[in-house]
């Protein structure tokens, strides 16, 4: 066997694939020896060791250029403080996912509680929630967002629209993004412990819908009041309604809400 590798065999050989060691070549951590005739390339037994240590550093998901450094012009201190670098990288990205995992098992468990107790009036005490944005309507709110969309705390947070009956009326008279106390105790995501605590004391009925915030809200939310009423209680003539899922076949506009009805 040859003593020289050619760029096809190192490539079988480590599970890459030639255009990752032209790369690798190209950022300058490679310097296989190149026949001037036919550009061929020829890997020796330091081309090999050296690709060992620029692999084991690319599956600790070093940068080539932190690669290169470490390789032809670090020292240990450089390298110590590389890898402390990318550990807190790496642990700030751990939290991420488990961020996520938390949001995708708190939306899975609103699915499971949708399917199960879809329709169903339930009386309870009115949760607790940060007022995180409040506005006339969800424009006004948008338009204060102080970048709450883009943060990790929005898709945990609710989306609420608060009506008030009006004589034969029902009318919309804030909007508000709230963030429900037990999910702060929970995620600690609220960085601003001055946000208002919305704390209604008094009980409220919570009933599962599927609602469309483009049709007729009396006619969706009255049959909710005689509900309650069946129960015993009488409302109060205020309305939450936190838009949880948008799941349609028909009509993006439709939600599975979450209304809350306070009684008295």
């Amino acid at each position: 066997m040859s003593e020289n590798f050619k760029i096809s065999e190192i490539a079988r050989l480590f599970g890459i694939s030639s255009d990752t060691l032209r790369f690798y070549e190209k950022k300058g951590l490679l310097k296989p020896s190149v026949n001037e005739l036919n550009h061929y390339r020829s890997y020796e037994l330091t081309d090999i060791n050296l690709l060992i240590d620029i692999l084991f550093y690319r599956r600790l998901d070093l940068s080539l250029q932190d690669i290169h450094t470490i390789l032809y012009q670090g020292d240990l201190d450089q390298l110590q403080q590389t890898l402390t670098i990318k550990e807190a990288e790496i642990k700030a990205q751990i939290e991420e996912q488990k961020l996520i995992l938390k949001k995708l098992a708190l939306t899975a468990q609103n699915v499971d509680e949708i399917k199960a107790a879809m329709g169903d009036v339930k009386i309870q005490p009115m949760p607790a929630y940060y007022v995180l944005l409040r506005g006339k309507n969800e424009m006004a709110a948008y338009r204060k967002s102080k970048r709450i969309f883009a943060s990790d705390i929005f898709d945990v947070c609710q989306l609420v629209g608060v009506y008030h009956q009006q004589n034969d009326l029902i009318v919309q008279s804030a909007f508000m993004i709230l963030l429900e106390k037990q999910m702060e105790d929970e995620f600690h995501l609220l960085k601003d412990k001055t946000c208002p605590l919305l704390e209604e004391t008094e009980l409220c009925a919570r009933i599962l819908m599927k609602f469309n915030d483009h049709k007729d809200i009396k006619a969706q939310v009255e049959p909710l009041f005689q509900k309650v009423k069946q129960k015993g209680y009488q409302p109060t003539g205020t309305i939450y309604i936190n838009y949880m899922l948008a799941v349609s076949e028909t009509d993006a506009s439709e939600y599975y809400s979450e209304i809350l009805i306070p009684v008295k």
